[in-house]
């Protein structure tokens, strides 16, 4: 997402019915997506805190570990942020599923590994 720092870890299922409906902690935003075909995909961004990220590059890049725990970031959602995210993410869920589509009638796949930040 332009202009936006932070760094979301996104996960993208097919809606069904017997999906849990719990409401999102204030670290998450969940939406409902319908491209254009039958399909409903339930969209789920949470945000990941930059001191996970460096504890995570500390250990797999250096062998590094610190033992003492670190306070939690608490994170949220503003109203932009939402909306700002939810906006980019149906464009760029669009875009993907169109072009997945289209190359499957061509007969080649696409795929994406990683969709932690736009």
């Amino acid at each position: 997402v332009p202009n936006d720092s932070q760094i979301y870890h996104i996960t993208c299922k097919l809606f069904e019915s017997n999906l849990c409906n719990a409401p999102p902690l204030n670290n998450s935003h969940v939406f409902n997506f319908q491209p254009g075909d039958e399909k409903i995909y339930k969209i789920i961004a949470e945000m990941v805190p930059h001191s996970l990220i460096v504890q995570f590059l500390n250990r797999t890049m250096h062998g590094i570990e610190f033992s003492k725990q670190q306070p939690q970031e608490y994170l949220s959602f503003s109203h932009e942020q939402k909306l700002n995210l939810e906006t980019h993410l149906k464009k760029f869920l669009f875009d993907y599923l169109t072009s997945k589509q289209n190359n499957l009638i061509g007969g080649v796949q696409p795929q994406i590994k990683y969709l932690n930040k736009l």
